[in-house]
């Protein structure tokens, strides 16, 4: 990193106490000049653990450095959409082993537990904050409620939540906050949100017919992902500092008061603290649990503040944090570890990304190490092209855009064996000297033309599909991690939108139905008309040289929020008979004309149900059921009272009753008779 000279100045920087943010007292009547910082710069270095004074230093570099830059890029209120609803990555019913991660739905033995929020109320309702409904399935899968707890909550989105034997914990976020934006890095700004808050609510549900609030934490920044593991709720967190009252300044007399009024400020006013239910306020995270690029020196800065925080929800006063004073643009969360990543982009448009793992242990929150790596992870679903597996990181890279090809990479990462050296060594990659074919590449110029669109990872395989339906499926076979390499391709669709492995023989795949979706279909032969909708396919993949397609579903008009988010998917595998039974949120718009006095007047309805597919046998000899739909609506009326989104739908199996969980509402039905439908609750 290239250092300009510095103006040398004075500051005096007295200390009262040891280890505590409170005792630092800054005296800055001896800053005469400012020393010529550097420019605010997107690290892709590895990370170090500094002293306080070191951190706070870079941290009011950070934030005197963003004030400089706030006529380039203003302070502006932001609504994202994508992070007002569920955000977490995993489904407890579509990803295997993921009790862990949290959702907007749980269930134990007796009792189902929805997270609502405001913006999917019905009129008829009077839940007008978010909250926990409590329903219980004790006789004979019926369903009755037993309690709504409001979390007292304003203008607030309940992102996910988590059971124990007797809490219930729910993490929400505001749906409206600010950032510094900028039209090349939109998202930087609400990765590190200025102003926001974010809540942890304790739940006592020892007895869910009486199940109160007991404690309500408010944190400043945006709460980004969380996990539990035992007792212990892990939790990322994202903040930038604002001082108020600095002017944008016009001269340097003006800079230097800025920068005087930053350094004088009380460093516990420029980090994110935690609020209790009585008003009391402290610190998330303290100077000395910080870290900050290995490359950083006195005249670097950045006031971005990721922190991860492990709090145990039988005891919510023990708290444990880390803080990252480097930029971060996302976050993978598997069972075992976070990986927070960062993508910078080059003057030669050229990207390199820097991915910093840290461990969950105990309450701890140790740093394992970072890696470097050529290229970035996507635009969207980047999480999805992260796996850990067997304490090693698969990870698929991407580099060039549409004008000049693209080349995409998977690696495979792991901590060094019997050593205290921090880092993520690369064992492998793909393509190499040995496996040279390169992953999306062309038939006809050898070049590749196409993004990935989705990589889905399952054990030892990998299936990476492109943006161009005509590409083929590419597997991977990681089976030695030390040598992985292309073990085929599909000639299927590839216009999916998700893949779901069932087998090594059987692979079930959702995309959208339209004409432009469609390739020629040797192996099919397939000349019957195209139905458009929402198409579910299941495919024998015995053969990887000769796939085909066992049979397919589509539901006209209709699209599914699987495509966009995985969390919607239910899946359940019936023993002993290994039937394989799939819950689908479908959502339609359908319009009818009719003729008003000379006028043709078209009114649009909306209807909203749930697909159960069916698939018999785990072999070649496996069919596809479609078993019927859970339609959501309002008996009483015979119609849908109200037009929430389906993005947060959801769906529950319990033996052969299906319980659909659209809005704020829940319906009941039966697997072999779907007709009968009981709601909403």
């Amino acid at each position: 990193m290239m250092t300009l000279k510095v103006t040398l100045f004075t500051l005096c920087l007295c200390v009262l106490g040891c280890n505590s943010d409170k005792a630092d007292i800054i005296v800055t009547q001896n800053i005469h000049a400012i020393p010529p910082l550097n420019a605010l710069e997107n690290s892709t270095t590895p990370l170090k653990k500094v002293d306080r004074h070191t951190f706070q230093r870079h941290l009011r570099n950070g934030i005197y450095l963003r004030s400089k830059a706030r006529n380039k890029y203003p302070l502006v209120p932001i609504y994202n959409e994508k992070h007002a609803v569920t955000s977490l990555r995993y489904s407890s019913s579509a990803i295997k082993n993921t009790t862990f991660a949290g959702d907007r739905i749980k269930q134990n033995d007796q009792y189902i537990f929805i997270a609502t929020n405001p913006h999917y109320n019905d009129q008829s309702t009077d839940e007008s904050a978010p909250g926990i409904k409590i329903l219980s399935t004790y006789q004979q899968g019926d369903i009755t409620p037993i309690i709504y707890v409001p979390l007292m909550l304003k203008d607030a989105v309940i992102n996910g939540i988590y059971i124990t034997d007797n809490r219930l914990a729910a993490f929400s976020n505001q749906q409206h906050y600010a950032g510094y934006a900028s039209k090349n890095t939109p998202e930087k700004a609400s990765f590190f949100p200025v102003g926001h808050r974010s809540h942890l609510s304790i739940l006592d549900i020892s007895s869910p017919e009486q199940a109160i609030l007991q404690h309500t934490f408010t944190v400043d920044g945006r709460i980004i992902d969380s996990r539990k593991i035992g007792n212990k709720l892990y939790f990322l967190s994202s903040f930038s500092p604002y001082i108020p009252g600095l002017p944008l300044a016009n001269n340097d007399a003006e800079h230097l008061a800025n920068y005087r009024k930053i350094y004088s400020t009380p460093i516990a006013d420029i980090l994110p603290q935690i609020t209790n239910d009585q008003g009391i306020s402290s610190p998330l995270v303290t100077s000395d649990q910080c870290f900050i690029s290995a490359t950083s020196n006195d005249d670097d800065g950045f006031d971005g503040i990721t922190t991860l925080t492990v709090i145990d929800i039988n005891k919510p006063e023990s708290i444990t944090s880390r803080c990252i004073n480097s930029d971060i643009q996302g976050v993978y969360t598997s069972k075992k570890a976070m990986y927070l990543y960062n993508t910078k982009k080059h003057i030669n448009n050229a990207k390199t990304s820097v991915i910093h793992k840290f461990s969950f242990k105990e309450q701890e929150l140790g740093y394992r190490g970072s890696v470097a790596l050529p290229g970035g992870f996507g635009e969207l679903n980047e999480n999805l092209r992260f796996s850990e597996f067997q304490s090693m990181l698969r990870v698929v890279t991407t580099e060039g855009n549409e004008n000049t090809g693209f080349e995409h990479q998977l690696f495979i990462l792991q901590e060094p064996i019997n050593s205290q050296q921090k880092a993520l060594n690369i064992i492998a990659r793909l393509p190499n000297d040995t496996q040279p074919q390169k992953i999306g590449v062309s038939p006809l110029d050898h070049s590749v033309q196409q993004n990935i669109k989705a990589v889905r990872f399952d054990n030892n395989l990998a299936y990476i599909m492109t943006s161009l339906a005509s590409d083929p499926i590419y597997l991977v076979n990681l089976s030695n991690p030390n040598a992985p390499y292309i073990s085929g391709t599909l000639s299927i669709p590839s216009g999916l939108s998700y893949l779901h492995p069932i087998s090594t023989e059987l692979l079930l795949g959702i995309e959208q139905n339209t004409p432009e979706s469609q390739i020629e279909n040797t192996h099919t032969n397939d000349q019957t008309s195209i139905v458009q909708g929402s198409k579910i396919s299941l495919f024998d993949v015995s053969n990887i040289n000769s796939p085909r397609v066992i049979a397919s579903f589509t539901q006209p008009a209709a699209f599914t929020p699987v495509e966009f988010n995985y969390l919607a998917l239910a899946h359940h595998v019936s023993e002993p008979n290994e039937r394989h039974r799939f819950g689908i949120p479908m959502e339609r718009w359908q319009v009818k004309s009719e003729q008003q006095k000379n006028t043709n007047i078209e009114t649009w309805t909306k209807e909203n149900f749930l697909t159960l597919i069916e698939i018999t046998n785990k072999n070649t000899g496996a069919q596809l059921h479609h078993i019927g739909n859970v339609s959501a609506f309002n008996n009483s009326l015979n119609v849908t009272p109200h037009f929430p989104s389906s993005l947060d739908d959801r769906a529950i199996f319990n033996l052969d009753d299906v319980y659909y969980i659209h809005g704020n509402n829940l319906w009941r039905s039966f697997w072999y008779a779907p007709e009968n439908i009981f709601g909403p609750y």
